[in-house]
């Protein structure tokens, strides 16, 4: 399924191999995701429209935090908002 990437991830935590991987961590990751050229103008010319931007998506919802901050500093929008994020997450525990 489109989420088998998640239990991949659980895995390689159990497992050791990704030690220190955390939300935190995942967030960080986040700030580095790539955006299609275009994609910060679309949304926050929408988002001056009146248009509410959610996000719903199979990926990690802590990565996709991140979005916000940098389509505000990318199209030069600091009042853009996204309004809800839906995605997977992990919850931590030791």
């Amino acid at each position: 399924s489109e989420l088998s990437y998640m239990n991949t991830l659980l895995k390689y935590v159990k497992s050791g191999a990704m030690r220190g991987l955390s939300n935190a961590k995942l967030a960080e990751l986040g700030e580095s995701i790539e955006l299609y050229p275009g994609v910060p103008y679309v949304l926050s010319t929408l988002f001056n429209m009146g248009v509410e931007i959610y996000i719903v998506s199979s990926g990690i919802r802590t990565m996709l935090r991140g979005l916000e901050a940098r389509i505000q500093r990318f199209a030069q929008c600091p009042e853009f908002k996204i309004h809800g994020i839906y995605g997977g997450g992990f919850r931590e525990n030791d």
